[in-house]
């Protein structure tokens, strides 16, 4: 069973944990749901909340102190290079859906704001996405709980495992997603120095 401390502040951790990232939060609480400690629509609306609040904070933190923070991070350019790109070419889509895209939660509402993009159309995209990727993810989770059950009798009694599973493997990907981006930022600044060498 899962502890009573955290099903007691699981929607308010839903709420804050969907402020920056998200998924794993998220795709647990939608795995809890399915096994009755929390109630699905009120998960997909906690996720919806924090998941839109986060991204219009950022979103004017990119219009009010985008190059500032760029400049302290350089290796968000190239990100940051590649979303200016896809709005270029398919602006309604990122504006809706970027979320989907892992490792560019933060950077791309940022980047927004930092167009000229009205926050007016950005906030109407936003409130679609966010919905979107709340029931989603939530919906994974869910359905991961019931793929479980069809495999281990009694699931309750290995609920733990299972979030940490998930856990793990959505921190598994975190990784990955940060090293490989860490590494195309050095090769690029050895490209760069060597080039630059008389």
């Amino acid at each position: 069973m899962l502890p009573h401390l955290i099903v007691s502040y699981a929607y308010l951790i839903v709420l804050f944990g969907t402020f920056f990232e998200g998924e794993v939060v998220l795709a647990i609480a939608g795995f809890a749901a399915r096994n009755h400690h929390l109630h699905l629509p009120l998960i997909m609306l906690c996720g919806f909340i924090g998941g839109l609040l986060g991204d219009q904070f950022f979103f004017w933190v990119g219009r009010l102190k985008g190059r500032q923070y760029l400049e302290k991070r350089p290796h968000w350019q190239e990100n940051a290079d590649r979303v200016h790109e896809l709005l270029h070419k398919y602006k309604y889509w990122v504006m809706a859906g970027f979320r989907f895209i892992y490792g560019f939660r933060v950077i791309t509402p940022m980047v927004i704001g930092m167009s000229s993009i009205p926050y007016k159309e950005f906030t109407f995209f936003n409130i679609a996405g966010a919905a979107t990727w709340s029931i989603i993810v939530t919906g994974l989770g869910y359905i991961f709980g019931n793929a479980l059950e069809l495999f281990i009798k009694n699931v309750r009694h290995y609920e733990i495992q299972a979030v940490i599973f998930i856990a793990l493997v959505c921190a598994a990907l975190w990784v990955w997603s940060y090293v490989k981006r860490q590494m195309r930022y050095k090769k690029k600044e050895g490209i760069i120095e060597i080039s630059t060498k008389p």
